[in-house]
């Protein structure tokens, strides 16, 4: 594994859980409101596991595979996933993917 997955893995977590994200969600959010490459390349590849493995999609399609729905997901911000980020104080900020914009 290369240092910048290393680092990734490490910062980064993805959360699907629902209550937990609440239970965050009322706290002030010091990071700012966009993804980072890394962070879209991991929601991106865990959801496509999921949908190759059975997981039902969240938006109507008629694609062949996985990718093109995780891409219309994305696009219609149907991608039911929390971005964990870790700061250097070892907190932790959630968000939303669709609260997440991309530069």
């Amino acid at each position: 594994m290369s240092s910048n997955q290393e680092t990734l893995a490490a910062t980064t977590q993805i959360v699907t859980n629902h209550e937990d994200y609440l239970a965050i969600a009322e706290n002030t959010r010091t990071t700012l409101p966009y993804i980072t490459k890394y962070e879209k390349t991991r929601v991106f590849s865990v959801r496509a596991q999921q949908l190759a493995n059975g997981a039902p999609a969240m938006v109507a399609h008629s694609f062949d595979n996985v990718r093109d729905i995780v891409k219309e997901e994305w696009k219609q911000k149907k991608i039911p996933f929390i971005v964990r980020r870790y700061t250097p104080n070892g907190k932790y900020e959630d968000w939303k993917v669709h609260e997440l914009s991309e530069l």
